[in-house]
């Protein structure tokens, strides 16, 4: 998957454990569907439907793990009437990573609201946001890995990788009949990474 300044979306950018109604795998060539480079196959994270977001309820969710890894999810989705329906979900997760300066933070959200019209046009806006904040270790040379294998790596004392992502698109599908549909889609991105190593 190419990076978002290639207008695509990373694996990075999309909150599959918090938001996937069905993950699809595609064998061979999905060009004309996914663009030039599915020419082997495509892994299709697909979020929840409009009747897929009433049936997911309300969840919170905590995980804890070895080297000071803690995780927080809550996720909400329901039918608010005949023509609207929402699904929200989030995650905040901290790892002290297994050596010096390797630890990090992640906050993840997506949020999606659908809405019917009376003509039978769908509306499915959605919103993703990714904040990564954490220390970025070096590469260990084969003695300092057998000394001080948490060792950094680095000379310099405070490496860190930063990146947020946020976007929000607003899709309307419409059935124009005798077998034509329109799509449109526009969104808003924004994408910001620093990192010193």
């Amino acid at each position: 998957v190419s990076s978002v300044d290639y207008n695509h979306h990373s694996p990075s950018h999309l909150p599959v454990q918090n938001a996937c109604g069905r993950i699809e795998v595609l064998k061979g060539a999905e060009s004309v569907l996914f663009g030039s480079n599915a020419m082997s196959g495509v892994v299709n994270v697909v979020s929840p439907t409009m009747g897929e977001a009433q049936e997911k309820g309300s969840s919170v969710g905590i995980e804890v793990g070895e080297r000071d890894f803690k995780r927080l999810k809550v996720s909400s989705g329901n039918k608010l009437d005949e023509k609207n329906a929402y699904y929200f979900s989030s995650s905040y997760n901290t790892d002290g990573g297994w050596r010096d300066l390797q630890d990090g933070q992640n906050l993840e959200l997506f949020g999606k609201h659908y809405h019917k019209t009376d003509s039978g046009d769908k509306i499915t806006t959605t919103f993703l946001g990714n904040v990564l904040r954490s220390h970025v270790a070096g590469y260990l040379t084969k003695e300092k890995y057998e000394t001080t294998p948490t060792d950094s790596g680095l000379s310099i004392s405070d490496p860190y990788s930063n990146y947020d992502y946020f976007m929000v698109s607003s899709r309307l599908d419409s059935d124009l009949g005798n077998g034509f549909s329109l799509v449109v889609e526009p969104y808003l991105r924004y994408d910001q990474s620093h990192m010193i190593a």
